[in-house]
């Protein structure tokens, strides 16, 4: 039994547990929305990933940034910064749309994406 700590629910899967690790990340709740975000300095207590992506697919997560922070901070008074909430967010989501894919449709967008961003 966890208690929603991202490393029981780690330690849940690594042992044979059901629980998706995406979600740990994700707010089940839309009632728990909180305008001041936890107090964590992300470049020192995180471990850091480099992703390389193409200059269109780069542009299209900067404008969704944009779009996205201005919605947040327009309804619920909440500034996203990039690192801390808007890059967890985008892996988050993608993990939890990938575990809902199988491979063949995971190789056809990546093709796409080759194809288009290339």
């Amino acid at each position: 039994m966890n208690d929603g700590n991202p490393t029981d629910i780690v330690d849940e899967q690594v042992s044979g547990g059901s629980t998706e690790y995406s979600k740990v990340w994700m707010n089940e709740s839309k009632s728990n929305i909180s305008s001041s975000p936890p107090d964590v300095n992300v470049k020192s207590e995180w471990g850091s990933v480099t992703v390389y992506l193409p200059e269109t697919l780069r542009d299209e997560l900067e404008l969704t940034y944009r779009k996205l922070g201005y919605e947040c901070k327009q309804s619920h008074g909440r500034d996203l910064q990039k690192l801390r909430d808007f890059y967890p967010l985008v892996f988050a989501m993608g993990l939890e749309s990938l575990e809902n894919t199988d491979s063949e449709d995971s190789l056809s967008v990546l093709d796409f994406i080759l194809e288009d961003y290339e």
